[in-house]
């Protein structure tokens, strides 16, 4: 097992974790759920009247939400797990979109929270925005380590011809020139032209 694919399970475990809990707090409290994410990522304190966040709406959204980068992020982990040594980078595209829904949602909770609570949930949210990016960046980092680090494969063609693209296309085009030449009649297949 290579670093990369250390540091790449344990930051997406660690999301997994982080937004899988967030989930499991919007959809278990009876009233007062996005007080409580709100709570939980440190963004601040809350009155204890109601406030506009506590609708069943932005709960279930926020619950949806959280739910979905915490599922997307169990999947790359399960992908990049899985994937074999010469896959063709699908857990990369899902890291992608897992790190992009999980900085949305953090930037959703800002905004929402900024909004209701004044100035106090931009510090705390922006370290959650800033850890999501770093942890992605590291991600990428280690990846492109790896691949630099790996030898180079050579291109292998499904007709076995030549490998080097430029012989291939020469082959091609002499090949092109004297089909043309027998179907035209004209003797020669040097490929100039006859006047």
């Amino acid at each position: 097992m290579t670093m990369k694919r250390i540091l790449a399970f344990f930051v997406l475990a660690f999301w997994s974790v982080f937004f899988g809990v967030l989930g499991f707090i919007a959809l278990t409290d009876n009233g007062g759920a996005a007080a409580l994410v709100y709570r939980a990522l440190d963004l601040g304190p809350w009155a204890a009247r109601q406030t506009p966040i506590d609708s069943p709406f932005y709960v279930g959204a926020l619950a949806f939400g959280v739910i979905l980068a915490a599922v997307l992020f169990v999947w790359t982990l399960l992908s990049m797990l899985f994937e074999k040594a010469d896959a063709d980078g699908d857990a990369d595209d899902l890291a992608r979109l897992a790190f992009g829904v999980g900085t949305g949602m953090i930037l959703a909770l800002m905004v929402a929270g900024a909004a209701i609570g004044g100035q106090g949930p931009f510090v705390a949210a922006s370290i959650h925005v800033v850890a999501l990016m770093v942890s992605y960046l590291a991600m990428r980092a280690e990846a492109r380590h790896a691949a630099a680090a790996s030898p180079a494969r050579p291109q292998v063609y499904p007709d076995g011809l030549s490998q080097q693209p430029v012989v291939r296309l020469m082959a091609l085009g002499a090949a092109h020139n004297s089909m043309l030449s027998k179907l035209s009649g004209r003797p020669g297949a040097s490929g100039k032209r006859q006047s």
